[in-house]
């Protein structure tokens, strides 16, 4: 049964949950003998834990089960495994949040009322960049279809959040360099070792070489796992900024002056795909929708060479072949969107969106399936 499970996962992932403090108050309370077997979760290691979580994922993807864990009780649980100690827990949690809430509207509404949103709004400033991400997860499963969760979301500073994140995709270019450093400073360490090794015919020596090189290919691992975390948090702060510029056109302005004209610009020169760039020109194209954002962007444009980007964009899309073409005709469409707008000798009328039409209904369905890689 899966109620009953659920109870038990629980049950053991509360004791993860607790307050060390209190934890260490109540094993006082109840003496020796009871902290070392009373306790839901002794025992269980963090890889027991992260199984938890794991399953429990599975069980709430059921919108019922989702209704259940509320009931339980789970959701003061899942909070306070958002300030796990262990980023697996706590990126864990948030998707355990986003699972049960996305497409869920009274599970949105409790867990608003539970108090959901503040630890979600903490963990945007995780260190951890799966973390991060998750968390957008679970705020684009809040404010989706539930307008309470959309207002609360903006007036806590919602908005400057998710800029403030878009400005670390300036993150994935220093990653890239940093790749490079690293595997310029690999290459040349491994070659130092081998000639030595070729030259000595010492063993110790090659064998350095080769516990240099598979520290070299470890290091690149690392350096491509953390680039695609970052881009894949780029993604999904640009979806989110979408829906909220198409919900609330009068954060278009604001957005403007918050400065998310450069952000997008450096998305353009850096996005590693034609998706990550819709993903970006989708948020232009609701920006210069509006009048307010079209004067300030119309006033900024020459300064910040908006319009020669979005033509070399344009110039290298009709270079494509024909296929590739094809392949990327929305791409194409929205940058001569923007184009046209920014051309444009009048402002658009009050009320204008860049979504076309059913837009708005397609942007309100939160698709989980992108966030089942771990990241």
């Amino acid at each position: 049964d899966f109620a009953d499970r659920m109870k038990e996962i629980k049950h053991a992932l509360s004791d993860e949950a607790q307050p060390a403090s209190e934890r260490q108050q109540q094993q006082q309370q109840e003496g020796a003998q009871a902290a070392g077997g009373s306790a839901a979760g002794a025992g269980l290691g963090l890889s027991d834990k992260e199984a938890l979580c794991d399953e429990l994922l599975d069980i709430v993807q059921s919108v019922d089960c989702a209704r259940d864990l509320h009931k339980i009780g789970g959701l003061p649980t899942l909070l306070s495994l958002m300030s796990s100690p262990h980023p697996s827990l706590r990126w864990r949690a948030a998707e355990i949040t986003a699972t049960c809430m996305a497409n869920n509207p009274p599970v949105q509404r409790w867990f608003m009322e539970g108090g959901a949103l503040p630890p979600l709004l903490g963990l945007l400033a995780d260190l951890n960049v799966v973390v991060r991400t998750k968390a957008v997860l679970a705020l684009s499963a809040l404010v989706r279809h539930y307008g309470p969760g959309l207002e609360a979301f903006r007036l806590a500073g919602g908005l400057t959040k998710l800029l403030a994140l878009l400005g670390c995709s300036g993150v994935d270019a220093a990653v890239e360099a940093a790749e490079a450093a690293s595997a310029d400073a690999g290459s040349a360490g491994g070659q130092q070792l081998g000639t030595a090794a070729a030259t000595s015919g010492d063993s110790q020596a090659g064998g350095a070489a080769v516990a240099a090189a598979e520290d070299e290919e470890a290091a690149d691992e690392r350096w491509v796992q953390q680039r695609s975390q970052h881009r894949r948090l780029t993604r999904k702060v640009l979806a989110l900024l979408h829906y909220m510029l198409l919900k609330h056109p009068a954060d278009r302005l604001a957005a403007a002056e918050y400065g998310i004209v450069s952000q997008l610009q450096s998305v353009f020169t850096n996005a590693p795909d034609s998706d990550m760039r819709q993903a970006a020109l989708s948020v232009l194209v609701e920006l210069l929708a509006d009048p307010g954002a079209w004067q300030w962007v119309q006033q900024h444009a020459g300064q910040q060479g908006l319009e020669q980007q979005l033509l070399q964009l344009q110039r290298q899309h009709a270079e494509l072949a024909a296929e590739d073409r094809e392949a990327e005709a929305e791409e194409g469409q929205l940058v001569g969107q923007c184009i046209a707008a920014l051309q444009a000798s009048q402002p658009p009328a009050v009320g204008s969106s860049g979504a076309g039409d059913g837009a708005a209904g397609m942007e309100d369905h939160v698709d989980l399936d992108p966030y089942r890689d771990g990241g």
